[in-house]
């Protein structure tokens, strides 16, 4: 027996207040469109975004809600989705991307390559530089792993024009008691 009904999704993304005017933007225009997309699809939807708190899953029942997980960092720290995706497993919902320690384990593209040459897999020569000038001293430059911010480069995302398409039906963001910004997809209903 298959069911009708489509799943109650809880639409979980973060915003930095530090982030740079220019990718408050983007990431909006993208979160706008996820929205709209699972709206469209006749999802019942609840959207928020956090920055260093997601107590408000609580008041949801993970026997009934999927959290459909966009969570890129906890509290402005870089690279901690691994912790975002912990904090919702803690409160016992089931939800899209990766578990905690996959996503740990990926964080290092140098450990993810060594596992899979061990695996046989094969993978192009690499080597990880700190600099840029590392790189032009290499005599055939293999694939490299240049930190972005060790390579000077600007962590802002490129301008982006806005689509005729961006403009959103969702409520306008509310905050929540406990600072989330509250956010609904649909139409009212």
């Amino acid at each position: 027996m298959t069911r009708s009904r489509r799943a109650n999704v809880i639409a979980l993304g973060n915003e930095n207040p530090a982030w740079p005017d220019i990718d408050k933007a983007y990431a909006n225009e993208a979160w706008q469109l996820l929205l709209r997309s699972l709206a469209n699809e006749g999802y019942h939807c609840r959207a928020f975004t956090f920055f260093d708190d997601i107590s408000f899953l609580e008041e949801f029942d993970p026997r009934e809600w999927l959290v459909l997980n966009w969570g890129e960092e906890w509290a402005g720290e870089a690279w901690s989705d691994a912790e975002v995706a912990a904090r919702i497993e803690r409160y016992g919902f089931a939800y899209t991307g990766s578990p905690p320690d996959v996503l740990r384990f990926t964080q290092s593209r140098a450990r993810v390559k060594e596992r899979l040459r061990a695996a046989g897999l094969p993978t192009l020569p690499w080597r990880t530089c700190a600099h840029p000038a590392d790189a032009r001293r290499l005599r055939h430059p293999p694939s490299l792993l240049i930190p972005p911010a060790a390579a000077g480069w600007p962590t802002a995302s490129p301008p982006r024009t806005r689509s005729p398409a961006s403009t959103a039906p969702t409520t306008p963001g509310r905050h929540s008691r406990r600072g989330a910004s509250q956010h609904r997809a649909g139409p009212p209903g």
